[in-house]
């Protein structure tokens, strides 16, 4: 039986430790749980960075994760839950009262959905004069309980005579061809008249017998017998249920793709009052049957988040996921849950950090490339140590695990930062929002971006653009203000840039006269602990 899947993921625009947390996390829970199959996914395309440190470990990157809105698959809906269109319109009728629905998806050999049949349906199609049959052998023998006397064809399509008055006047009537199906009891003229006009099918009626030498003439001329203890009423009734469900030509169809988001199914029912609604897969193969009107039983999303707790910084459709779990070394933000879950936040520089010590406390073992991206992560988090946001165990980890992979870290970090910071390819707009982050500032929505650098000259050709490109985002994103700070990795300096609306709050959090763009700050890199903690002070003020 396959797992339910539990997805783990970082904040859009994920960096180092978004990323390498969702792995880590996701290979420690898959240790831990066995009822669940802990999935990374990313939220975004991965930074150059990023993507070095899991080319050097051998690591794949995660799928791309682009929602967790409730779909139309995570509702119990009736599974496996249609009729084939050779069947009858009995067998339909049987179908859905056994199941106590109101209606059923008729499909094709390739399971399409032809149409939908209810009761409201048949019980019209019963109201029909229609005298024509188009449907099998089988289906006619269980819609009148029948007994084949004689049996030459499988599929039967012809006019529907009934024999309710005279012998002779019918003689003189009607033209029998072999098109036709003879409805009769024991009037053995009207049988040997077509039996003579090699019709398509004789029924007798209320148990009747055919004489020998008409059974003969049947049998030499290829003509279909049954018979049956109904009476000739009750048979003209139940033929027109034995009619194949091809001919039956309902309303237009509409289905549900099982990727649909659940309100589509409200949509459909306001816009074309239907209460059974065929669900379909990506090929437009039924799956199922959704009511309406019936009780659903919702299967959520399952999620686990890593460094992050910030609705707005997660994917689309959060607030109807089942959050099950957060690991984060952040400040609580503003995601709730319906239940209880587990939350482990710590003062840190890096969810990687605490993720390490969770390895520990449950002595599960790290594997080589997981430890390889971890340490990358703390570094990145903590440029090396350098952060006020560093912590004594977070150098403890760098330590043990550097030692552990025989890597000199201060090395390694230059070199993964050099990766990193290489934005040659990059326009200004993708510069503010490589790792832009959305805060809610007292009901103002503020855009924080942040970029490493291993010199200035990285980004010197860029830096006259900046300010535009920052405008662009704020205006795209309805933002009240947007910043960017450049942070010089090797100098531990900060260069600020920013809208004109965010000018006095930044001079104000920053203690600056007369700010101007691209203004230095030494000592300022973590936006965590030393930027988004100002600005906000002067938002409380």
């Amino acid at each position: 039986m396959e797992k339910e899947k539990v997805y783990v993921f970082g904040h859009q625009k994920p960096d180092t430790d978004a990323v390498a947390s969702a792995i880590s996390a996701a290979f420690l829970m898959n240790q831990k749980y066995k009822e669940y199959e802990f999935v990374p996914r990313i939220l975004g395309k991965v930074s150059k960075e990023t993507d070095f440190i899991l080319k050097k470990f051998n690591v794949d990157t995660p799928e791309f994760l682009n929602d967790v809105k409730l779909k139309v698959k995570n509702i119990s809906y009736r599974k496996d839950f249609y009729i084939h269109e050779d069947n009858s319109i009995k067998d339909a009728y049987d179908f859905i009262t056994e199941h106590s629905t109101s209606g059923v998806p008729i499909v094709d050999h390739n399971l399409t959905v032809k149409s939908v049949i209810t009761l409201k349906d048949i019980a019209k199609l019963l109201m029909n004069l229609s005298t024509s049959l188009d449907t099998t052998m089988d289906n006619i023998l269980k819609a009148i309980n029948g007994r084949v006397v004689n049996k030459v064809d499988e599929k039967i399509v012809g006019n529907i005579f009934v024999t309710s008055y005279r012998s002779t006047t019918f003689k003189e009537k009607e033209v029998l061809t072999k098109e036709d199906i003879v409805i009769t009891g024991d009037r053995h003229s009207i049988i040997e008249q077509a039996v003579t006009s090699k019709v398509k099918m004789l029924i007798l009626t209320n148990g009747n017998y055919m004489k020998e030498e008409h059974l003969a003439l049947a049998i030499k001329n290829d003509i279909n017998v049954i018979k049956t203890d109904l009476s000739i009423f009750e048979v003209m009734q139940l033929l027109k249920l034995s009619n194949s469900l091809k001919t039956y030509k309902g309303n237009d169809v509409v289905c549900l793709y099982e990727n649909d988001f659940s309100e589509r199914i409200e949509e459909l029912e306001k816009k074309y009052n239907y209460t059974n609604l065929p669900v379909i897969d990506k090929d437009d193969k039924c799956l199922g049957l959704l009511r309406y009107n019936e009780t659903f039983e919702i299967n959520k999303v399952k999620v686990l988040l890593v460094d992050h707790n910030e609705k707005n910084q997660s994917v689309e459709g959060l607030d109807e996921a089942d959050i099950i779990e957060i690991i984060d070394h952040h400040k609580l933000g503003n995601v709730s849950t319906d239940k209880p879950i587990n939350l482990r936040c710590m003062t840190l520089g890096s969810t990687c950090t605490v993720l390490y010590l969770m390895y520990k406390e449950q002595n599960i073992n790290i594997p080589i490339d997981i430890k390889g991206i971890m340490l990358s992560a703390i570094l990145s988090d903590t440029l090396c140590l350098k952060s006020p946001t560093t912590t004594k165990t977070d150098e403890e980890v760098v330590h043990t695990l550097a030692k552990e992979l025989d890597i000199n870290y201060e090395e390694y970090a230059l070199e993964m930062f050099k990766e990193g910071s290489d934005l040659s390819d990059k326009d200004p707009e993708d510069i503010v929002t490589q790792d832009f982050k959305r805060f809610t500032m007292d009901d103002y929505l503020i855009g924080v971006g942040q970029v490493f650098v291993t010199g200035m000259d990285a980004i010197k050709e860029k830096q006259p653009f900046l300010k535009d490109a920052l405008e662009s985002v704020k205006k795209a994103g309805d933002f009240y203000a947007t910043t960017l700070f450049v942070t010089d990795i090797l100098t531990s300096t900060s260069y600020l840039y920013y809208t004109d609306s965010f000018k006095d709050e930044l001079e104000k959090a920053f203690k600056i006269e007369n700010l101007e763009q691209g203004y230095c700050l030494p000592e300022i890199v973590s936006r965590k602990k030393q930027i988004i903690p100002k600005i906000m002070e002067v938002y409380k003020k």
